[in-house]
């Protein structure tokens, strides 16, 4: 470009072929996005780049395993974001800017990189439309040619183009993750998530209730009471455990209007004997079989070229030393994937136990996380202490059961009290029947 003379800036003619030269290449770049072609520089974790096609994208066998444990991991109700970092930290498992240097990639990360995985690279594994098989572009977007500064872009104004590629996970599991995500939950002192977390709203402000103890009681109030004052919302406060009676009674007057129980067992002990594979297994199998063999074909090289005498006894003790390491390692990453398998399988037994439970006593017996996510929608506490309580299914079409007559309204079942007293109203916000519900709870779906 043309500088000027004496100020050595660039002429109106260079910054206006600067101008229509970015203006061209974003052009060129879009109709690629329209089309549903990738146009990065890297492939997203859980993939790479098509061999003769970079425009296209194929599984990374590997990472895809990776992405599909993250998923299982938080979607079961139990692991928290922390949990899920903390597990992966502990197996040894690179985070995606390593795992890629480690491929042979130059990527960089501006900030540094230490190889873990923190909360924010799970959450967006966890929040990333590319692993439902949908080419994503287009969410940044420089401030002009002349600034590279990235700024994000309205959801849609993005270029989503479906079916673009093989999924890693289901529709199902992606929304499951998409609405924990939502509701931002915190983890307990121990590390658990609480039965509630996310779910519980004061029924004024809509903001999430507190959790506080004193005295040797745990109660919840309003967030916005305790946070900001009382002139801006009252107290709503509600013991926890009066709370969780209550809830837990209003699900089981729900689940005991079940209409075929029968079908429900035959459902669930079908699905019990079909064989239980952890997700992704026989591709992690594969991989770390392929890895001990070339281990095992690196060492017998090096065999061989120390005794013809083209390598030192010093290289070949390093070659070898190097070898039994990663075979160590490997072998500890096989028997790992083993136990994954069996705690599977056992998973599977538990469950059905579970279901024989609940058909002879028609209730569950404590309110859990797994419970309360595969169940509610949304628990809200008022300032009279009463709930609404918007459960994920249809309303039953059967009548509440004697077993629970103690606290069912007989002449309108979406209104109870529980035995402590509390005013629950029911709402149902889904589409499918109660027992669609509880098999997919029995059957971990």
């Amino acid at each position: 470009m043309e500088k000027h003379p004496e100020t050595g800036t660039q002429g109106m003619a260079g910054w206006q072929s600067a101008f229509d030269a970015s203006v061209r290449i974003r052009s060129k770049f879009d109709i690629k996005r329209k089309r549903g072609e990738f146009i990065g520089a890297f492939a997203p974790y859980g993939y790479d780049k098509a061999p003769g096609n970079s425009d296209a994208l194929i599984v990374d066998v590997e990472a895809a395993a990776v992405v599909r444990d993250i998923f299982a991991w938080y979607t079961d109700g139990h692991m928290s974001l922390g949990a899920v970092v903390r597990k992966l930290n502990a197996l040894g498992v690179p985070n995606p800017t390593k795992y890629k240097n480690q491929k042979g990639l130059n990527l960089r990360n501006p900030h540094g990189n230490d190889g873990l995985w923190s909360a924010s690279s799970v959450r967006r594994v966890l929040s990333n439309e590319v692993y439902l098989g949908h080419m994503v572009q287009g969410r940044e977007k420089t401030v002009s040619y002349k600034a590279h500064k990235a700024m994000r872009v309205p959801r849609d104004d993005w270029f989503v183009v479906e079916g673009t590629h093989k999924a890693i996970v289901s529709g199902d599991t992606f929304e499951k993750a998409r609405q924990i995500l939502s509701r931002n939950v915190k983890t307990g002192a121990s590390g658990g998530v609480y039965p509630l977390a996310g779910i519980l709203k004061c029924g004024e402000c809509g903001k999430a209730m507190s959790r506080k103890s004193s005295k040797g009681y745990t109660c919840y109030c309003c967030r916005t009471y305790r946070e900001k004052g009382a002139q801006f919302c009252g107290p709503h406060t509600i013991r926890e455990d009066v709370l969780f009676r209550a809830v837990l009674e209003a699900i089981n007057l729900q689940t005991c209007r079940m209409e075929d129980a029968r079908s429900l067992l035959r459902r669930v002990q079908s699905a019990s004997e079909k064989p239980q594979v952890a997700p992704g297994f026989a591709d992690k199998q594969a991989l770390l079989e392929k890895e001990l063999e070339g281990e095992a074909a690196v060492f017998d090289k090096a065999y061989y070229d120390f005794a013809r005498g083209l390598i030192s006894e010093a290289q070949f003790i390093r070659i070898r030393e190097i070898c039994e390491k990663r075979q160590s390692e490997l072998s500890a990453s096989k028997e790992m994937l083993s136990q994954e398998v069996k705690n599977t399988s056992k998973n599977t037994g538990v469950q059905y136990a579970g279901l024989m439970m609940f058909l002879k006593n028609k209730r569950f017996p404590v309110l859990t996380r797994k419970l309360a996510l595969d169940f509610l929608g949304l628990v809200c506490v008022y300032a009279d202490k009463s709930l609404e309580i918007r459960f994920r299914f249809a309303a039953p079409s059967a009548p509440p059961c004697s077993k629970h007559g103690e606290c069912a309204n007989q002449d309108n079942p979406r209104l109870s009290e529980s035995r402590d007293g509390v005013k629950m109203k029911i709402v149902y916000a889904g589409e499918m029947s109660i027992d669609e519900a509880l098999y997919r709870y029995f059957l971990k779906v």
